[in-house]
């Protein structure tokens, strides 16, 4: 077809009139149809936005006002529309309406889809459609946590009977982590948002009585015993999975963090720590700094271990690649009784047991603000940011 067809058909002696079409490229087609008498147009029909392929085959039986439309060329009709005097007829319209996602901040990014809606005739998006939209979103793996736009466009939907011209936008939101925080004292492991509001808790095992650390993946919680000397293995809905022996470390843990399925725990009388497959087979050892003796906990991020010591309120930061010193930064005065350490690659969080506080600092050490939480709280022993959502549930 070229951009404008016209055929003039006389009906003077009663004729009746079929057009046959067929598609030459690919794009849309717009046909209509009207009555003249005495060069004066007395109603039009219009068939609007009819997709075009190099296959189809159709006709307009003008005097039934009829457009039948045989999408494939296979000498079967897909579809037939009614055309209606000084009215615009199209293919039933398909809107796109983008799915809703979340993810929790660090990922994994789920895979963007969309709704189909707009079927008739008993028709589903199974049995008409084929292909899929295709969507994007603005956010990403080092996004920060917030909203953020998701669009779809067709992809490559193709049907015979519908056409797809509304799009839906969506949003993409990344759900912050929380705090993770143990309490030796009432036996529970507290859950809080950024700013110190509690969440939810759940109940550590009887005899998980003396937890000196936490630690979290995105499947499992990890806490460590100093009086039982064991690492207890829970789910995220507070079961308790396992538990394995510490082995050569005595009642001196204080601190554990998870990397890589590998679990390290810091031991405060030898000043090293220890490192465990998920099995509790000890794999290797590395020595603190020799300043370092009195370590209160222990975090991890990507491949810097910090280890928060009690003695001398300073937070030392080891390479895990080299096992080595790095250098440290000074606690707040006021953050006298540190308790376990975490970061997020732009902060430090340092919880105190004794005002019921985390303290924050950046990059550089520089105390920023602090956390209060709650006052029940009161043996805070450990500190972890979890990226798993709400736990207990």
């Amino acid at each position: 077809m070229g951009d404008h067809k016209f055929v003039y058909l006389p009906d003077d002696e009663g004729q009746t009139y079929v057009i046959n079409l067929k598609g030459t490229g690919d794009g849309i087609f717009t046909l209509k149809s009207s009555d003249i008498t005495d060069n004066e147009v007395q109603n039009t029909e219009t068939f609007a936005e009819i997709p075009v392929t190099t296959n189809l085959e159709g006709e307009l039986d003008i005097e039934n006002s009829l457009l039948s439309l045989d999408r494939n060329g296979d000498g079967t009709t897909d579809v037939e529309l009614q055309g209606v005097p000084n009215q615009t007829v199209t293919l039933p319209k398909i809107t796109i309406t983008t799915d809703n996602k979340t993810m929790h901040l660090g990922g994994p990014v789920p895979v963007l889809t969309a709704t189909l809606s707009g079927f008739v005739n008993g028709d589903t998006a199974e049995n008409s459609v084929t292909g899929s939209a295709s969507c994007t979103t603005t956010a990403t793996l080092e996004s920060s946590a917030g909203s953020y736009p998701i669009t779809c466009t067709i992809g490559t939907l193709v049907s015979d009977k519908y056409i797809f011209t509304d799009f839906a936008p969506g949003i993409f939101t990344i759900i912050p982590p929380t705090f993770l925080v143990p309490d030796i004292s009432d036996k529970l492991v507290y859950q809080y948002d950024l700013i110190g509001k509690l969440l939810t808790t759940i109940p550590l095992d009887p005899s998980n009585s003396k937890a000196a650390g936490i630690a979290a993946d995105d499947q499992k919680i990890y806490v460590v015993d100093k009086i039982a000397k064991k690492v207890f293995v829970y789910s995220t809905t507070g079961s308790l999975l396992s538990s394995f022996n510490l082995g050569i470390i005595d009642d001196s843990a204080r601190g554990i963090a998870v990397k890589d399925d590998i679990i390290y725990v810091a031991d405060k009388s030898k000043d090293q720590i220890v490192l465990y497959n998920q099995s509790g087979v000890v794999l290797s050892s590395f020595n603190l700094h020799s300043n370092n003796g009195d370590a209160q906990g222990l975090g991890i991020y990507n491949n810097t271990a910090m280890v928060v010591d009690e003695a001398d309120k300073l937070v030392y930061l080891y390479d895990l690649i080299t096992k080595t010193f790095q250098n440290s930064f000074k606690l707040n005065s006021s953050n006298g009784d540190p308790e376990g350490i975490v970061s997020d690659g732009a902060k430090y969080w340092v919880v105190d047991e004794e005002d019921k506080k985390i303290y924050e600092y950046n990059l550089a050490g520089i105390f920023t603000k602090t956390i209060p939480f709650s006052s029940s709280n009161g043996d805070a022993e450990g500190l972890e940011l979890f990226y798993g959502g709400k736990i207990g549930r």
